[in-house]
């Protein structure tokens, strides 16, 4: 076996080599020792736009009294067209959903910087617009709350919904005491929010209560299922006998948009793969389809796109689609 000579120009080169990753090793480990949880929880710079915001209102952060509480910073404030510089790659979700304005401010407990929160306060066009922002970003499994409005606590995040607002309130950890100081920045909030009008009539009480899973309603605001003509679906999580599905309803302007919004989802689903299937019982003019080992449902009663989506059975596919078509027609009723 040869053994191949090395020369000075190489070993000089390696040894300089060694030399530099011990010196950035070195400067990791200083970066490290140096931590500063405080400072990395500083706000980033304040956004531009949005609309005005009234002294004393629930967008006005900066007068909001936070006792026990310590600001890191100023209120920042963004609109539709600077979103993205405050939460970038979630942005379009709450544009879709109906975006007017956000305030945001970090705070922490007195004497503790590492103990801090950041407080998203989302004004939304519309009670419906809050709602689908609130049912599609809160956590499984949350705590709800005993306020005077919707509030789930989830770990070290507190998602709250209370008419045209939506707010997010997350926190560097998850400490009783900070957990506590976050209810409290809530309570003074809820204080100078509006009292909630009473809830308008929506798709949300038309879903059969059989196999509803409490809690799993959301608003899905586009791009719904992967089909871009799709928005604005109601969409509600089941577990019958064992098996799961997802029924959902969207109304639409007219009967005759929402038979051919129909029409076009049952293409796509056909253009993705999926395959029609003969059954009995279905709704007027559903079609069933079996996709990917799951089947949907696609029908319109009236105004109204309806159906089921990734039902793990034909069966359930079937009993599910009958059941939502039998809520939408007493609806219907005078």
């Amino acid at each position: 076996m040869t053994t191949a000579s090395v020369s000075r120009s190489q070993t000089l080169v390696g040894t300089v080599i060694l030399v530099l990753l011990g010196l950035i090793a070195l400067g990791v480990l200083r970066q490290q020792a140096q931590y500063d949880p405080a400072r990395w929880g500083a706000p980033t710079a304040p956004g531009a736009g949005g609309p005005a915001v009234a002294a004393g209102s629930p967008g006005d952060l900066a007068s909001l009294p936070t006792p026990g509480l310590e600001a890191m910073g100023p209120v920042e404030r963004f609109g539709p067209e600077s979103l993205s510089d405050k939460i970038d790659g979630k942005a379009e979700l709450y544009l879709a959903a109906g975006f007017e304005a956000l305030s945001a401010r970090r705070h922490h407990l007195a004497g503790q910087p590492s103990a801090w929160f950041e407080a998203f306060v989302f004004q939304m066009k519309d009670d419906k617009a809050a709602f689908s922002a609130f049912s599609t970003q809160r956590r499984d499994r949350g705590q709800k709350l005993d306020l005077a409005t919707t509030a789930h606590l989830s770990g070290n995040a507190l998602f709250v919904l209370h008419g045209p607002w939506y707010l997010e309130i997350i926190a560097a950890g998850s400490q009783p005491e900070l957990v506590q100081g976050m209810r409290a920045w809530l309570a003074a909030w809820l204080e100078r929010a509006p009292a909630l009008a009473a809830a308008r009539p929506d798709e949300r009480a038309l879903f059969p209560a059989r196999g509803l899973q409490a809690g799993s309603i959301s608003l899905l605001a586009a791009n719904v299922f992967g089909f871009d003509k799709l928005d604005q679906v109601y969409a509600a999580n089941y577990l019958i006998d064992g098996q799961e599905a997802v029924g959902f309803l969207s109304r639409r302007e007219s009967p005759a948009q929402a038979a051919d919004l129909a029409r076009a989802y049952h293409a796509f689903l056909l253009q993705a793969g999926g395959r029609d299937l003969a059954a009995e019982a279905l709704p007027a003019g559903a079609r069933l389809v079996t996709i990917m080992d799951t089947y949907e449902v696609i029908f319109s009663r009236g105004a109204h796109l309806a159906g089921v989506h990734q039902a793990e059975s034909q069966a359930l596919a079937v009993a599910l689609a009958q059941a939502i078509d039998q809520s939408l027609a007493a609806g219907e009723k005078p």
